[in-house]
């Protein structure tokens, strides 16, 4: 049960950041709020984190994995967290090797 709630985190996470990352969103939503946040006095890895969906799900499983697990302890927390964000990784870059 838990390996499914950790693939379905992962797929929602992925989608979200994605959204976040690349897409306009509902009412351009997400580019107005890239827009917003790339200014000039951003460094580089400040703006490439705009853009980067693998960077958003490495946040966004923080946030959500405690909402979609249940709670048993900072421990787990982390652990459950690094294992959306890795597999989010492994995926990410499996689909893009298969288009490039």
């Amino acid at each position: 049960m838990i390996l499914l709630r950790l693939a379905l985190i992962t797929l929602f996470v992925y989608r979200l950041a994605w959204e976040i990352a690349v897409k306009p969103g509902p009412g351009d939503l997400f580019s107005n709020f890239r827009r917003l946040v790339s200014t000039k006095y951003m460094l580089r890895w400040q703006e490439d984190f705009v853009i980067c969906p693998v960077c958003w799900s490495f946040v966004l499983a923080f946030v959500f994995v405690p909402v979609f697990m249940p709670w048993t302890g900072v421990r787990d927390w982390i652990l459950y967290s690094g294992a959306v964000s890795g597999a989010i990784l492994i995926i990410h870059f499996w689909l893009w090797s298969k288009h490039g």
